[in-house]
């Protein structure tokens, strides 16, 4: 998860390298929020700067994977942000997208800091 992670963001040639390892970590756990939302996140990468070879087909997938990790985000603010990210660029309905954004803003401000 975290190679695929630092791919991503490292460089927009590896984020279809970043996807196949976050699908192969969600065929092992199909309910792995973070692998979930980070695999929309690729999918919405590749069709928003143009690397896909089948857009259709990557916007679908993005939203499967943006849906499926809002079932188990619970209350992890990282899994909501990022699939609402992805929804909101797929064409979901903004007004629920920004509702979860705030969700996500609330959650992370009630989370304790880290050492405390």
């Amino acid at each position: 998860m975290y190679a695929a992670y630092a791919m991503s963001l490292s460089s927009a040639a590896r984020v279809p390298e970043a996807l196949r390892l976050l699908e192969r970590a969600i065929e092992r756990d199909p309910r792995y929020g973070p692998a979930l939302a980070w695999a929309a996140v690729c999918c919405y990468r590749l069709f928003r700067e143009r690397r896909s070879e089948d857009p259709e087909t990557h916007v679908l997938r993005g939203a499967d994977f943006a849906r499926r990790a809002l079932e188990v985000a619970g209350d992890d603010p990282g899994i909501i942000a990022n699939a609402a990210m992805a929804l909101a660029y797929f064409g979901e309905d903004i007004g629920a997208m920004i509702a979860l954004v705030d969700r996500a803003l609330a959650l992370n401000r009630a989370m304790p800091a880290a050492g405390t």
